[in-house]
């Protein structure tokens, strides 16, 4: 190890020297480096962004910046088996999640790891991410496994979701994680940073403590909503609802189905969907080599005046509304080339646009029916009915349409039977106590 002193230490003993200062010279402290964090206590009786509750405490907030001090502290969580981690990142200027800090915490210490520090390595990270015996904790994390399926290239396992736990739970159906730490650990916590530019450096104090919060109170919720899930038999429940969050697939885009995506792509037909496909997929892939906003390469808008147009030449594009003349003179002749081989596609070779189901001869009543039945088997299971099923789902249900969500796995022994026996007239509503039930027929 080098003798010099490093920078983090360096901010500390500048810290010491501006304490001694005049007390005017505090109005400069928000400028202050993130440096002087490393191994900072709050000031004991205080929060920045939650009220005192018998949950608080006063775990350290480091701040890191060097590959050392990150291998240090995953050290501790892989000792102990458990990383309550969360994320902030932009995307409004790129294709890809910018990631702009990683917030992780065990149960000695929370830290605020600087990805953009320059010279610091994710691997000990990554290398704890991918340990298939460390649990990650999360709240709403699908957004945060993308950025790392991105890096690490496979989706850190094993999960558990706070969200995804609280709606099997009757707790909402996507509560958001100030609500939960507020209905499970009476903290209320402060929206103050919402609008932050993560990415801006130095960050000041309040800012950090804030993002800090986000995986302070992890895992207290995991032990409550685990716990509640044990004792009521849904654990299982959770990994099955977690599937998609960890199949791989779920973070890749297919630059071919991209045109389903498009706005008002199902309401084409014909060689105008073969257009659509071949455009979107070259604004997908377009989008991905320069790393901005597909929609910032080109709107949905002119992806379907395309197919449905059809042009053969620049004329048609001049005249095209919504088409930024620096993108038709950058991309013009790449454009006509797409739809004049969209429209050239052999017939067996159209893709098919996303179904959208009429349901014209399904009776009303009968769905409304299977509504109220599903209503009533969610409230005596204490859970949101949407995390059962939508109408949309019960129309398809009774128009005799197989291997629905609701036929399926945990939803299909809580609801879905139930749906079945009733639509098959072997079950019946009736009034009891003032209560809707549903009861077996006695015939």
């Amino acid at each position: 190890m080098s003798n010099t002193p490093s920078r983090n230490e360096a901010r500390n003993e500048a810290r010491k020297d501006a304490q001694a200062r005049d007390q005017s010279a505090q109005a400069a402290q928000g400028a202050r480096s993130q440096k002087s964090r490393s191994g900072r206590k709050a000031p004991s009786g205080k929060r920045s962004r939650h009220q005192q509750s018998p949950h608080d405490d006063t775990r350290e907030v480091e701040w890191i910046d060097t590959t050392e001090a990150l291998s240090r502290f995953c050290a501790v969580m892989k000792e102990e088996g458990l990383v309550a981690i969360d994320t902030e990142f932009h995307r409004e200027k790129t294709y890809y999640p910018k990631l702009a800090l990683v917030q992780l915490a065990h149960s000695r210490g929370i830290a605020c790891v600087d990805p953009l520090a320059e010279g610091l390595d994710l691997s000990p990270l990554d290398a704890l991410l991918a340990d298939p015996g460390i649990l990650k904790l999360m709240h709403a994390g699908r957004q945060d496994l993308e950025i790392f399926v991105e890096r690490m290239g496979s989706v850190p396992a094993p999960l558990f979701d706070t969200q995804v736990a609280a709606a099997l739970l009757g707790l909402g159906e996507q509560i958001g994680y100030g609500p939960l730490v507020h209905k499970l650990l009476g903290v209320t916590l402060a929206k103050t940073q919402v609008r932050t530019d993560w990415l801006r450096r130095p960050l000041h104090d309040d800012v950090i403590d804030y993002a800090a919060d986000d995986v302070r109170f992890l895992k207290p919720l995991y032990d409550r909503l685990n716990g509640e899930l044990e004792s009521r038999g849904r654990r299982a429940w959770l990994d099955e609802e977690q599937g998609s969050l960890l199949d791989r697939n779920t973070y890749v885009q297919d630059p071919l189905e991209a045109w389903k995506r498009v706005k008002g792509s199902d309401k084409l037909k014909g060689s105008s969907c073969a257009i659509a496909q071949k455009v979107a997929a070259w604004r997908e892939h377009t989008a991905m080599r320069v790393d901005r906003p597909r929609k910032r390469i080109l709107s949905d808008d002119i992806i379907i005046d395309l197919a449905r147009q059809k042009p053969k030449n620049m004329g048609p594009l001049e005249r095209m509304r919504g088409l930024d003349e620096g993108v038709r003179k950058k991309f013009g002749k790449v454009l006509l080339e797409l739809v004049a081989e969209g429209e050239n596609l052999p017939r067996d070779q159209w893709p098919k646009p996303k179904e959208r189901p009429t349901h014209r001869d399904v009776d009303d009543a009968l769905v409304s029916g299977l509504v109220v039945v599903l209503q009533v088997q969610a409230r005596e299971a204490d859970i949101s009915p949407a995390m059962l099923a939508n109408r949309a789902a019960i129309t398809e249900l009774a128009s005799g349409k197989t291997g629905l969500p609701i036929l399926q796995g945990w939803r299909r022994k809580l609801a879905g039977e139930a749906l079945v026996d009733f639509m098959e007239g072997r079950s019946q509503l009736h009034v009891s106590g003032g209560r809707l039930q549903l009861h077996a027929r006695q015939d």
